[in-house]
């Protein structure tokens, strides 16, 4: 029997060299699906997904600082004004009470008024119609046997933790 080895013609062969051409690339990119399948699976892995305990998932990674940002400090900025509220007129406060010392919060001995300085907290309730307006005075007070400048009624300077600063502010 003889076979009949045939030539294939020119545009035989060109379309043969396209798809050849074709299919490599079909491979090449079937790799490469395979590959980022195996990647989100892994980014999808968490505590409830597989075997990882629960103390080993990232619930929200914090976002990555500036090394060069500065740290800001919560409250008051340096160099920017203090922004407080304007005590209200005494003609609109409804109720006022002043908390007085009987004696030294520390000791117990005999004080005297520090002339006008008192610590004023104006305290606005919103209740039901109408509105009231208190007005609560601390007088500070002088201990000539703790030698203490600014006991009032709720603390002692010398056994608070700001006493230092408060003491002598």
């Amino acid at each position: 029997m003889k076979t009949d080895a045939r030539t294939p013609c020119a545009n035989c062969q060109r379309l043969q060299a396209q798809v050849d051409a074709l299919q490599a690339q079909v491979d090449a990119l079937g790799a490469e699906v395979a590959a980022l399948r195996e990647l989100l699976a892994a980014a999808r892995k968490d505590s409830s997904t597989s075997s990882k305990p629960p103390s080993s998932a990232i619930v929200k990674p914090k976002p990555a600082q500036d090394a060069d940002a500065a740290k800001r400090s919560i409250g008051g900025q340096p160099g920017h004004r203090k922004h407080d509220r304007e005590p209200f007129p005494l003609e609109q406060i409804t109720h006022f009470e002043v908390h007085t010392l009987a004696g030294c919060p520390c000791c117990g001995g005999p004080l005297r008024r520090n002339a006008h300085f008192a610590k004023v907290v104006q305290q606005v309730d919103i209740a039901k119609p109408p509105l009231t307006i208190e007005q609560h005075t601390s007088p500070e007070y002088w201990c000539a046997r703790c030698a203490v400048r600014g006991a009032t009624r709720r603390r002692c300077p010398r056994t608070s933790p700001r006493a230092a600063w408060l003491a002598w502010s």
